[in-house]
């Protein structure tokens, strides 16, 4: 993880993990736990470095019982784990490395980032098949505007023939009574 920033969104996504704050709105339970306003954990979380400072991600880190270590989310550097005991030369997390000696070892952190990163894969994976569903079904829903449209203006077009069609009827039936009237006329005279 190269960047602060990203080792922040490590950090919440292995918070959303345990259950520590919602998948749907984390911003907001971040807010609640470290006292915070929500506008600065969304702006720190977009990452403007206005909000996203070494006291912002200290005071997230401890909020939650430092998880992490610290030094590693600001700067990269060291090992991940937060709340360690050392028993020797070995380092012991529940939530980060394991090292033994210069040895690291996976970890149940490690097999939680796969799992996340392959999740994020998958919801890609699913946005891009429903993207191309929803694609679809606006050229569908364009075709058949299309074909409406193109039937109403085929419709417009029977219906302007039908009114010539009834005019010309209606001045043929004028002129037929007309003729009858005079015929009926000369008749009676």
């Amino acid at each position: 993880m190269d960047t602060k920033l990203q080792r922040v969104d490590f950090l919440i996504r292995y918070l959303i993990y345990r259950g520590y704050v919602s998948y749907n709105n984390p911003q907001k339970d971040l807010a609640e736990v470290m006292k915070s306003h929500y506008v600065t954990v969304s702006r720190a979380l977009s990452g403007d470095e206005n909000y996203l400072t070494d006291k912002f991600i200290e005071r997230l880190n401890d909020s939650f019982g430092q998880p992490f270590n610290t030094q590693w989310i600001l700067t990269g550097e060291g090992t991940k784990s937060g709340n360690c005991q050392e028993i020797g030369n070995i380092k012991n997390s529940t939530i980060g490395d394991i090292v033994a000696g210069d040895k690291t070892i996976d970890t149940p952190f490690e097999v939680y980032d796969a799992k996340m990163t392959a999740k994020d894969e998958r919801i890609e994976q699913i946005c891009r098949y429903y993207g191309d569903l929803l694609t679809e079904k606006d050229k569908r829903i364009e075709r058949i505007t299309k074909n409406a449209y193109e039937r109403s203006k085929h419709h417009e077009k029977l219906e302007e023939e039908f009114l010539l069609q009834l005019k010309f009827l209606q001045q043929e039936n004028k002129e037929f009574k007309d003729a009858l009237l005079s015929l009926i006329k000369k008749s009676t005279k």
